[in-house]
């Protein structure tokens, strides 16, 4: 696969995943042996399972949650990209039960794709800002 339908394959799970909350198609776009860096966690997310979790638990806490691709980069089988999430906090989320607060933060992906499906992706975000707008700090 060359580095346009990477960028592609990235979009869509953008869609599917974060904006409309598919995990069948989440588990489609992820592969078997998929590893998924989020912030805080000292272990990756593994394969589709872990993957689907993690949309799920952000899904879950912002239901309404929209993510806008700022800006993609693509080389090879790698995409750099800058998304904006914006939600209403409306569910538990890192230990910071509900809100109702509308926030927005950038969030940095480092996403590496094989044959169309996501194989690593390292996200990036000032969580510190996030819990901030939560009112956690």
């Amino acid at each position: 696969m060359g580095t346009s339908e990477n960028v592609a394959a990235f979009r869509e799970f953008i869609e599917q995943g974060p904006n409309r909350g598919d995990l069948d198609a989440v588990g489609e776009l992820v592969a078997s042996d998929c590893q998924y860096f989020m912030p805080g966690s000292s272990e990756p997310a593994e394969g589709p399972d872990g993957v689907k979790q993690i949309v799920a638990a952000f899904r879950a806490a912002f239901p309404d949650l929209h993510v806008e691709v700022d800006e993609v980069v693509a080389a090879g089988d790698v995409v750099m990209a800058r998304v904006r999430p914006t939600g209403t906090h409306q569910g538990e989320l890192m230990g910071v039960a509900a809100t109702g607060r509308t926030v927005s933060w950038v969030v940095s992906h480092c996403a590496r794709f094989s044959d169309g499906k996501l194989v690593e992706d390292r996200i990036v975000f000032d969580r510190a800002d996030l819990m901030e707008q939560l009112g956690a700090t």
